[in-house]
């Protein structure tokens, strides 16, 4: 039997992106060694800052998609338990309502914990910026 040539090593993009991925064009290091005129190299840059931007929308709106099929998912299965007719009860209506209003309430209430534990968190850090930069 002829042995197998080994297959190159498949990658997944999307887990480990190239390695140029994210760096600017002036780390590159194109204009020297490849001969590539400014305006080459402005749009590379250009086309590297844009790649990125749609990878970040891309991951908001994946994150987003997972966290309202959870919501739906937990809603849905708290709230509908009869199956025997067509029709959404109003009891199922209105359950499916509070639990959303309680998630985005929630949501919320975290989201403004957030925000007030990281201004502590800046004004600790710039009182410590403060007093370690006075001289003694």
């Amino acid at each position: 039997p002829r042995p197998s040539a080994p297959h190159p090593q498949r990658v997944d993009w999307q887990r480990s992106p190239p390695a140029f991925y994210g760096v600017g064009c002036e780390s590159l290091s194109l204009s020297k060694k490849s001969g590539l005129t400014g305006d080459i190299q402005v749009k590379i840059g250009q086309l590297l800052f844009q790649n990125r931007k749609e990878t970040h929308a891309s991951r908001k709106f994946k994150e987003f998609l997972g966290t309202y099929n959870k919501l739906t998912e937990t809603c849905f299965l708290d709230c509908v338990k009869d199956f025997t007719t067509r029709e959404v009860k109003p009891e199922e209506t209105t359950c499916s309502e509070h639990c959303l209003q309680k998630y985005l309430k929630m949501t919320q209430r975290i989201s403004m914990r957030f925000q007030e534990y990281h201004i502590q968190q800046n004004e600790a850090l710039a009182a410590k910026a403060g007093l370690l930069g006075q001289p003694r």
